[in-house]
């Protein structure tokens, strides 16, 4: 099935051009994703503790209401 559209991304030309990448092991995924969610969990934490800091310091009104 041919597409016709002038987006040269949707041509048939484009995607015969590309080559293939290597695979990614078991062992390369996982310390990638312990790698991203350790820095998900890391901003998180500073998060919560800033505005903690910020509610108990008196002054965290604002901080509570923007993340409802």
């Amino acid at each position: 099935m041919e597409i016709r559209s002038s987006n040269p991304v949707l041509n048939q030309k484009f995607w015969n051009n590309l080559t293939g990448t290597d695979q990614m092991t078991v062992e390369g995924s996982m310390r990638k994703i312990g790698f991203l969610l350790s820095l998900t969990v890391l901003s998180a934490l500073v998060s919560a503790v800033l505005c903690m800091n910020a509610v108990n310091n008196g002054d965290g009104g604002l901080y509570i209401y923007s993340f409802m």
